[in-house]
């Protein structure tokens, strides 16, 4: 074991010697400084220390150099296209609430808002860092819920009468039509919809068609006669929804069905005609 008393090593000059603890060895023929062996016990830990510290150094100061590199701007036209798509990029799955919020204090100063206590509408001031000012209307939150009503129910009155459910849904949604509530319409929104207004169903029928009650009442019968001629083969049906069927009509149909009726010597089933004052 050398004895503390000889002189250290100068260590070799290296990236990490900046680390190496700030002590000056001692001069050959100075006295033994054995009660407080503290310099080479420290130069001692801080070599078994340091050793893998100056090993990595290269890869740590990679990564400073790394961190510290600044990226390169992005050019004018890619900054002009950006502005000019800047509705996709707002409405992008990708894009957070705190983008949008960055977004909107890199393009916006300051806003005002001023109203009437109980009027509808907020006047909105809108003051950008280009310089520019622009002034916007918008209703209050209740006004404005109370408004999107109103045009939903108005043009579903419009187009109920020739549109399904689905269909409905599809045009209110492309005229830009939203909710009471703000929100796209869907087919429980149109239905619940039509149901408030009492709205009617676009008839199922064709122009061609009627339903059995009606068949039943133009020839004078009951309905079980149309529903037992449609099993025989008789009558042309198809079924609409889960409860109603759709019968092929025209002028020579109804002929055939009163000559069959003519032809039947089965009259009982005919509908007993009311006779005006009474018995006869």
């Amino acid at each position: 074991m050398p004895s503390l008393t000889a002189p250290l090593a100068r260590p070799a000059p290296s990236n990490c010697a900046s680390n190496a603890p700030a002590t000056t060895p001692p001069a050959p023929n100075a006295p033994s400084t054995s009660a407080t062996p503290t310099t080479g016990s420290s130069r001692a830990r801080w070599s078994r220390a340091g050793k893998p510290n100056c090993a990595t150094s290269p890869d740590a100061e990679a990564e400073l150099a790394r961190q510290a590199a600044q990226p390169a701007p992005p050019a004018r036209a890619d900054i002009e296209a950006l502005a000019r798509d800047l509705p996709r990029l707002w409405a992008a799955p990708s894009t957070s609430h705190r983008d949008r919020k960055r977004l909107l204090r890199s393009l916006i100063n300051d806003v005002t808002l001023t109203s009437q206590r109980d009027g509808p509408e907020i006047e909105v001031g809108i003051h950008w860092r280009s310089g520019a000012s622009d002034q916007l209307t918008v209703l209050r939150p209740q006004a404005a819920r109370t408004a999107r009503a109103a045009a939903g129910a108005d043009l579903l009155r419009e187009l109920a009468p020739t549109h399904t459910i689905a269909q409905l849904a599809e045009q209110l949604n492309q005229t830009g039509q939203l909710t009471a509530s703000g929100r796209p319409f869907d087919e429980d929104n149109v239905r619940r919809l039509r149901w408030q207004h009492r709205v009617p169903s676009p008839s199922p029928f064709t122009a061609d068609e009627i339903a059995v009650h009606e068949l039943a009442q133009r020839i004078n019968i009951g309905d079980h006669i149309i529903y037992i001629w449609i099993r025989q083969g008789k009558l042309s049906a198809r079924r609409v929804g889960q409860r109603r069927l759709a019968i092929r009509f025209d002028a020579d149909i109804e002929a055939a069905c009163h000559q069959r009726l003519a032809d039947s010597p089965r009259t009982r089933y005919r509908n007993q005609q009311p006779v005006d004052g009474g018995a006869e």
